[in-house]
């Protein structure tokens, strides 16, 4: 292929890329999930839009992914097999304090940061200072057995590592339907039970006119998660870019290490691969989708009073609750390496990030957080 070719086709991934990023910022940010306030009331379980948009996303581009995979379609990261691993333990649990403390994910703390968060900015550098220790911890912790004494039994354990192999070794085609299916119901029982206030209408609301779509206050969870799965079963075909930019923040790491010293080799893997600068360019087109949003997909201003300056302490949880973020986000899509990120691997993750965020909303002083 001519150098022309390449340029050519490389700038048109990078395009897909900036357009996916954003479509989801845009989309993430009328949903009402990129709000600390939203996701904070998720692990308390005061709401249940935060999973109720996730769980739809899943299940959509899990169904999307598996039969797309049957039918002879194989993306990037399409891979048959569905595994469980303890990074997934591990790193949901770190990826559910971070989200408390945080109030938000990698993603949707750009987005944040892009419409006037002040407490995304020190979570961004959190995130930054997390990613440069977990390039440090990487070559420790991956690929390394530990052996544990377990009621005086010696046995190994390895953070990589199949934990499920002969128990969930399945083909994602054959199971994917049918948990789609069960995940589709138990959306329904939990909108039964949890119903959104956009779902719940007076008779004075049924007969007003219908709100405009676009210009609502907050799109509707369930379509959102159809939206999300959407823009992102392309992107992962064509440019292997998903709903993730964890990788970012690694390069963006490596490159200050560089100016110290010289980067390991995992440092090096991810910054200097063309795949790191399509995750940065991701990444921004998310923060500028989800700022566009702000601006024109409104129907009118609903900023509300002018918030106070951060304590240091609100300065200080954002900032841990970064590293802790970061940390837990890499070690789920470590777990996930060259999978579809489908039903178990995923679900997995976002089971054990949901407990660790509602036992952290439980602790976590209310005065350490922010709730814009």
């Amino acid at each position: 292929m001519s150098q022309d070719n390449i340029f050519a086709n490389y700038a048109a991934t990078a395009g897909i890329s900036a357009a996916f990023g954003i479509g989801c910022g845009a989309v993430l940010y009328k949903s009402g999930i990129s709000k600390p306030r939203t996701v904070r009331k998720q692990m308390s379980l005061e709401s249940m839009r935060v999973v109720k948009t996730a769980v739809t996303a899943l299940s959509a581009s899990s169904l999307i992914a598996a039969v797309g995979h049957g039918m002879g379609w194989h993306g990037p990261i399409l891979y048959p097999k569905m595994n469980v691993q303890p990074f997934d333990v591990v790193g949901g649990a770190l990826l559910g304090t971070g989200l408390h403390l945080v109030g938000g994910t990698p993603e949707t703390v750009v987005i944040q940061a892009a419409t006037g968060k002040e407490t995304a900015l020190w979570a961004i550098l959190g995130e930054v200072a997390g990613a440069i220790i977990y390039g440090f911890l990487h070559p420790v912790i991956y690929g390394k057995t530990l052996e544990l004494d377990v009621l005086g039994t010696r046995t190994e354990l390895s953070l990589d590592k199949d934990i499920t192999s002969g128990v969930l070794d399945w083909n994602a085609l054959k199971v994917a339907i049918p948990l789609t299916a069960l995940l589709a119901g138990g959306l329904y029982v939990l909108e039964e039970l949890f119903p959104e206030p956009s779902h719940v209408k007076t008779p004075a609301q049924e007969e007003a006119p219908a709100e405009n779509f676009i210009l609502r206050r907050r799109m509707d969870p369930y379509c959102a998660g159809l939206m999300l799965a959407a823009l992102q079963i392309p992107s992962l075909v064509f440019t292997g870019i998903g709903l993730s930019s964890s990788d970012s923040y690694i390069a963006l790491g490596g490159y200050l290490v560089n100016i110290f010293t010289k980067p390991n080799s995992y440092f090096r893997s991810i910054m200097f691969h063309p795949a790191s600068i399509l995750q940065i360019l991701f990444h921004s087109s998310l923060a500028l989708g989800g700022f566009l949003a702000s601006k024109f997909l409104v129907a009118k201003d609903t900023g509300g009073k002018k918030k106070k300056g951060l304590t240091p302490q609100q300065k200080i949880t954002a900032f841990v609750g970064g590293v802790v973020l970061i940390m837990g986000t890499r070690m789920t899509n470590v777990a996930t390496a060259n999978t579809t990120k489908l039903i178990c691997t995923s679900f997995t993750s976002i089971l054990f990030s949901l407990g660790a965020g509602i036992i952290a909303s439980r602790f976590m002083p209310k005065e350490y957080l922010t709730h814009e």
